[in-house]
């Protein structure tokens, strides 16, 4: 009797520490990174773009675009110039309802394309993706939502799309994004034009 309670009482105690160790992991913060058909890919680097009014709407367009470690961004005279290197990213084609940055709040996908405001037009995912061959798995994303907060100079993005053959890309970045500004000067290859 006395070797049945020891196990009752260890075995208690371990499920105790089960638990508590499960609840510690539910409050872990999210990593960055995107999930897409089940398997992670970790971002480092993201950088949002300003085109201003667009497509003669009362919204902003902001291209957002969210990189692996393995993508480096060139830049000449302040701007992007070209992205280099074998990695991962995610684009989004935002509207924001504030001409000055990417408004907090929801976005939804806009498969309409009126590019009103708390919509996105476009988005598209790359995985293993080698920018001189051009070659690697690409995603048009055609539905889902992108919740956006801000504090400060860091950004935090959390999305839940599918694409059209139904495959789940879900995901999480919180950090800085470097700042180009095209509103006086519309560019013809945005930052996923050099990607994608």
């Amino acid at each position: 009797m006395k070797n049945l309670k020891t196990t009752f009482l260890a075995l208690l105690a371990v499920s105790v520490l089960f638990v508590a160790c499960k609840k510690d992991d539910d409050n872990d913060p999210p990593k960055n990174q995107m999930t897409i058909a089940g398997t992670e890919y970790d971002f480092t680097q993201g950088v949002i773009e300003n085109y201003g009014t667009w497509l003669s709407v009362e919204a902003y367009n902001f291209d957002v675009t969210i990189l692996s470690p393995g993508l480096t961004i060139h830049e000449i005279n302040g701007e992007i110039d070209s992205v280099s290197g074998i990695g991962h990213g995610i684009s989004f084609e935002f509207y924001s309802a504030d001409s000055t940055d990417l408004a907090k709040g929801d976005y939804v996908y806009d498969e309409d394309g009126n590019g009103g405001a708390g919509t996105f037009i476009y988005a598209g995912a790359v995985v293993n993706y080698n920018t001189e061959t051009e070659e690697g798995t690409e995603y048009e994303i055609t539905e889902g939502k992108v919740t956006v907060s801000q504090n400060g100079g860091s950004y935090e993005l959390s999305f839940d799309c599918k694409t059209d053959g139904d495959v789940s890309v879900t995901g999480f970045y919180k950090g800085n994004l470097k700042h180009y500004d095209y509103t006086g000067d519309v560019k013809s290859g945005k930052i996923k034009n050099r990607i994608w």
